[in-house]
């Protein structure tokens, strides 16, 4: 079949979707709300997390495309970028529906967005003693 998608309806639909992001980045804001501060720093092994998502795995990512030469340098320094970045701000939302724990995930999500400012300099530093 050659439907074109046009006009109003298409419109809407991509102007309803764009605004997902949005909705998440309330429900994470609510979500760490109502946990109060003190819910944050109850979770210790949301650090765990940092540890492996945003050091490790990038760590991993470089050495393994870089050991193998196939790929151009800016290529492994932008998937490495790529790897480091925080959780989906959406996992929360995720969570929530599937019945999972959607308050760890609010946890993980803005503990990994603060400290993100502190790992990626790491990260890139670890990367030049390779």
């Amino acid at each position: 079949f050659n439907v074109k998608m046009e006009g109003v309806f298409f419109n809407s639909i991509t102007s309803l979707g764009g605004t997902a992001k949005y909705v998440a980045m309330v429900y994470l804001g609510g979500s760490l709300y109502y946990m109060g501060v003190k819910g944050i720093f109850k979770r210790p092994s949301v650090l765990s997390i940092v540890a492996v998502k945003l050091i490790a795995f990038p760590l991993l990512v470089y050495l393994v495309l870089n050991a193998t030469g196939w790929f151009d340098p800016s290529v492994v320094m932008s998937l490495v970028i790529l790897s480091a970045i925080p959780v989906m701000n959406n996992t929360a939302v995720l969570a929530r529906v599937e019945g999972s724990d959607h308050e760890y995930a609010s946890t993980a999500i803005f503990v990994t967005t603060i400290l993100f400012m502190v790992t990626m300099p790491l990260v890139m530093y670890l990367i030049t003693l390779f």
